[in-house]
């Protein structure tokens, strides 16, 4: 009677860890990169170091949601949009080890992380 299949999921939990899963590896790459070259980072401003790592986690959000949406083919910019919300989230989370941030800094990051993810699933589920 009730007959559920993978075809009629609105959510694919495996596919959004997955693209989590390598958003995270592709984030601890590239900061090892960084690190080894710690002299030209450190020779950064402030400034322009965290327009450097602004820019490098949108590009792994756009990434989570365009990989989300391309194995799963539909409802791209819910599933991107879930995978860069998890995926700030957990940044978030290491982030906060270090320096604690406020409240309302932490739902502009959430908001930014899902918004980025809905666009790169949208833009994944289009090409």
């Amino acid at each position: 009677m009730f007959d559920h299949r993978d075809q009629d999921k609105l959510i694919y939990n495996m596919v959004i860890l997955k693209g989590v899963t390598r958003g995270i590896a592709f984030l601890l790459i590239v900061s090892s990169i960084l690190a080894l070259f710690s002299g030209l980072v450190y020779s950064l401003n402030t400034r322009s170091l965290n327009i450097l790592l602004i820019t490098l986690n949108t590009i792994i959000i756009t990434y989570i949601g365009f990989y989300i949406a391309r194995h799963v083919g539909k409802n791209g910019w819910l599933n991107g949009g879930l995978g860069g919300l998890i995926y700030m989230g957990i940044v978030i989370l290491i982030g906060t080890i270090s320096m604690p941030i406020s409240i309302g800094y932490i739902f502009l990051l959430l908001m930014i992380g899902l918004v980025t993810g809905s666009i790169g699933g949208i833009i994944g589920i289009n090409l």
